[in-house]
């Protein structure tokens, strides 16, 4: 009897120990159910809960465990409710426990979120990636504004990065640089780059094409309605010719200024005009002075490739000539061809004539000043007149009394209303008081 007691009671305690143990487990593992991995883009909340259960050493859920949540506190992260990178949540009777809703920071990025336990050595982990926006800038990042000479290369590679609305890099996006196809450009004008892991697209080293001018190169990505400009500039080559573009062909009386100015434009190989380039302007002593009473006028050419020379006045010499314009290091100067005409009603000798008489004005042809030599044998009233082909009356040159002698009427080459008439032949008409009359044919060639 004594002996069944003792087996009784060794049996009770059995089960009294295996019952108690049930009721005091401890947990020694936490397992992710839910949640992982998964992504989401930046700015909103992952659709699926963050999920984990809390085992014993046996595997049974352990009820009443709380569970630590907590994600990185910089960086592609997120946040819980309350701006929180971390909550707590306990376990419910079969070990399980869900996180709260969980939201993607704006940066994008892979991270871990934990879930940790008291006593438990390994947290679970939650795999995540925030998911960049869609394209929303491209900004030029290298190569603007840069310039190079005409049929070279410019130095730096244009680079455009494309990010999200909140300034994340997008990898993989195909950009489209575009230059203009006529006018100053690159070569080639249009080509597309793939943007790397830093969301930057590099564009091929590009040329310039042949025609000098500043032009823009615009980035663009598919999805986006806002592009990256490139601010690129074809120099002009170095100086290769120089021409007149103003102020040849033209004459003016002795110790009077020309009315046109003298203008030559620089050009390189190809045909732009080259800036702040110096060129000298040489008269021969004979033909008159520049402003100041030189001979020569240094001026440099404007921005656009264009030099004016300061005013210039013809001397006491009648006759024709040429100015130089030159630039140093070209072999070939540029003429302006020029005449110094005697000055109205000008009397060239004092040996009177015997008869009335109308010379061949010179020069002839002419652009746009002539001189018409006529010839009167005593004082008086005479008139020039020009007409065109059709014998309409162009200008009344000189109406008016002249002295015997050698006179020369000199026509600008404008009608009555003051105006320069066009290119063309035209008649010249001396009349005098007693019936005579003298006609000659004048070349207007601009």
């Amino acid at each position: 009897m004594k002996g069944f007691s003792s087996l009784r009671f060794l049996v009770l305690l059995a089960v009294h120990i295996a019952t108690c143990g049930q009721s005091f487990s401890q947990p020694r593992s936490i397992t992710p159910t839910s949640g992982t991995p998964q992504s989401t883009q930046v700015g909103t909340v992952f659709p699926i809960p963050f999920g984990a259960i809390v085992r014993d050493s046996s595997g049974n859920g352990v009820p009443g465990v709380v569970v630590t949540f907590t994600a990185p506190a910089h960086g592609g992260t997120g946040r819980f409710p309350g701006d929180s990178v971390s909550v707590t949540r306990t376990t419910d009777s079969s070990g399980s426990v869900t996180a709260p809703i969980f939201t993607a920071s704006t940066v994008a990025g892979s991270y871990t979120v934990q879930a940790t336990a008291s006593g438990v050595a390994t947290p679970a982990l939650y795999f995540l990636t925030n998911l960049t926006g869609p394209p929303a800038f491209v900004i030029a990042v290298a190569g603007s504004p840069q310039a190079t000479v005409v049929n070279g290369f410019f130095s730096v590679n244009l680079r455009a990065r494309v990010t999200d609305e909140v300034g994340n890099p997008i990898p993989n996006m195909f950009v489209l640089f575009r230059a203009p196809l006529v006018g100053p450009s690159c070569i080639p004008p249009g080509f597309s780059a793939v943007t790397d892991s830093t969301g930057t697209a590099t564009a091929p080293l590009l040329g310039a094409n042949l025609i000098a001018g500043s032009y823009t190169v615009v980035a663009t990505v598919m999805g986006s309605a806002r592009q990256a400009n490139f601010f690129l500039t074809n120099l002009p080559g170095e100086a290769a010719s120089i021409v007149v573009i103003q102020g040849s062909g033209q004459g003016t009386p002795v110790h009077t200024t020309f009315p046109i100015r003298f203008r030559a434009a620089v050009r390189d190989s190809f045909g732009n005009r080259v800036p702040y380039v110096i060129v000298t302007f040489t008269a021969p002593s004979f033909g008159g002075t520049f402003e100041g009473g030189d001979t020569v006028a240094v001026v440099m050419t404007d921005s656009l490739g264009v030099a004016e020379a300061p005013p210039f006045t013809a001397g006491g010499t009648v006759g024709s000539y040429v100015v130089k314009v030159s630039v140093r290091g070209l072999l070939t100067p540029a003429l302006i061809s020029l005449t110094n005409l005697p000055g109205p009603l000008a009397v060239l000798t004092s040996q009177l004539p015997t008869e009335f008489a109308m010379g061949v004005n010179f020069p002839n042809p002419f652009n746009p000043i002539t001189m018409i030599p006529i010839v009167i044998p005593h004082r008086a009233e005479v008139a020039v007149k020009v007409y065109d082909m059709v014998g309409h009356e162009v200008r009344t040159v000189f109406a008016g009394t002249l002295e015997a002698g050698h006179h020369f009427i000199t026509w600008d080459g404008k009608n009555n209303s003051g105006n320069i008439v066009a290119s063309g032949i035209y008649t010249a008409r001396l009349t005098t008081n007693g019936g005579k009359a003298f006609v000659g044919k004048m070349t207007l060639m601009k």
